[in-house]
């Protein structure tokens, strides 16, 4: 009863920022940030990178462009061994 007593005392202070609820995009589940977590995880998935979706965002997105970069050499290797 202790638990519950404290946690109806709990106040939230004006500043704090609280998350928007809004939907993904690409999914159309609730979430509160574009694209939602799990699309970001299945996307880390397909793409090869399993982390992608875990830790910070910068850090995902610079993998994201190292495999892009990566791609695209390898793609240009290709069109000049022929």
């Amino acid at each position: 009863m202790d638990i519950i007593h404290a946690g109806e005392q709990l106040q939230i202070k004006g500043t704090v920022k609280k998350p928007v609820r809004g939907v993904c995009g690409r999914c159309g589940f609730v979430s509160s940030q574009q694209p939602c977590k799990a699309c970001v995880l299945l996307e880390g998935l397909n793409r090869g990178l399993p982390k992608l979706g875990i830790g910070k965002k910068s850090k995902g997105d610079r993998m994201v462009a190292l495999q892009e970069q990566q791609l695209r050499e390898k793609a240009h290797l290709v069109k000049n061994d022929f």
